[in-house]
């Protein structure tokens, strides 16, 4: 079952995903190379000029595997259990804007958030991964949804699931939404989803 964006399992399905495109690729530029060398045996034939482009698209499959592989989940035993939990809890209305496993990424780096939940002016999230600038992380995430056309977003990080927590029961409210409110979630939602691997 391929998981979606968002979705917990997500993170090791596209490892799995990418590893698999980036030996075909390569599979494929050295079948192509092949077929010149048998057919002309000699090098210098246009197969290997189409093999040399084809290594193009393989390159950048490559960069991003090595994305991905740099990523681990780090939202396991308890602290799942927690998310989860805190998930369920929530209404129906709010567990849509509930997300795991997203890494947003700006031209200068990544930011592993493992839960992300998504509220009517911004978003709150976890990052679980020791070293991160979170002020940094939370600057240039607000700014990428500014980027996306999203006014004044509210981001804010917390190193623990527990805060998390605190927060999105303090921000979840369970209220019927108005559609301008629906709207303006759904962008966020859909916009830290586009900025995210």
């Amino acid at each position: 079952m391929t998981r979606k964006k968002g979705q917990p399992g997500y993170l090791a399905g596209q490892k799995k995903l990418q590893v698999i495109k980036t030996i075909v690729y390569y599979a494929a530029i050295l079948a192509v190379f092949l077929a010149g060398l048998l057919t002309t045996h000699t090098r210098l034939n246009l197969l290997t000029i189409a093999a040399v482009v084809g290594a193009l698209p393989a390159g950048k499959q490559t960069v991003l595997l090595v994305m991905y592989l740099r990523e681990k989940v780090l939202l396991m035993g308890t602290e799942r259990e927690l998310a989860d939990k805190l998930r369920n809890s929530l209404p129906d209305t709010d567990r849509d804007y509930f997300l795991y496993e997203l890494i947003p990424s700006t031209k200068e780096r990544t930011y592993p958030l493992e839960c992300v939940f998504v509220y009517r002016q911004g978003i709150a999230a976890c990052c679980l991964k020791p070293g991160t600038d979170l002020p940094s992380a939370q600057k240039a995430i607000r700014r990428k949804l500014e980027e996306q056309s999203v006014p004044n977003p509210s981001v804010q990080i917390f190193p623990t699931v527990a805060a998390f927590a605190g927060k999105v029961k303090e921000l979840a409210d369970g209220e019927a939404m108005t559609d301008k409110e629906r709207r303006r979630r759904d962008s966020i939602r859909n916009c830290i989803l586009s900025v995210s691997l």
